[in-house]
């Protein structure tokens, strides 16, 4: 695969003689450290088989976002509520419910997701504001055994696996 970045330019961070550093996607070395383990950003030069199939489920309406579920006036609410918060805490307490509505998918907050595969060296474990998932108990026990590294993200007791919608809060 080709991108305009390759493995001869190992970001700085990784090549210090001191102890490894732990990336986050926060940090501006994350994206190289992905190419470097062979996770390739997706460019023009460089797209996935299935590229189309990609672009016609995102050009499809989502239950979620259409007007007899998110009024003009949902929508002004949420303006003036956004202007109205100050911290993540408040985001995630007040905006945030906004655009998640009423469902009774499993979902989970702030879990350190630290029982996954690492994606490379050196990569911290993700923290994601916001998650859903399937409950563990609804996974049969063998396949919960052999994949439990790639689909139960936290060492927690209750954690939820599978978690296929995930969401990061910045601020307002």
């Amino acid at each position: 695969m080709s991108s305009k970045r390759t493995r001869s330019s190992q970001s700085s961070a990784l090549k210090s003689n001191t102890k490894p550093t732990t990336i986050s996607s926060k940090n501006p070395a994350f994206e190289q450290v992905l190419i470097d383990n062979d996770i390739y950003p997706i460019n023009p030069g460089n797209k996935p088989d299935n590229w189309e199939e990609i672009q016609d489920r995102l050009a499809q309406l989502r239950a979620s976002l259409l007007p007899s579920r998110f009024s003009d006036g949902a929508f002004e609410t949420f303006l003036m509520k956004n202007e109205e918060v100050v911290t993540k805490a408040q985001i995630m307490s007040e905006v945030f419910p906004m655009f998640m509505g009423q469902t009774d998918i499993p979902s989970g907050y702030n879990q350190i997701f630290n029982n996954l595969e690492p994606l490379g060296a050196n990569i911290s474990s993700p923290q994601p504001n916001f998650f859903n998932g399937s409950r563990t108990a609804e996974i049969w026990p063998k396949v919960q055994n052999d994949l439990m590294q790639y689909i139960i993200p936290s060492s927690e007791q209750y954690c939820l696996a599978l978690p296929n919608f995930i969401t990061e809060v910045k601020g307002p």
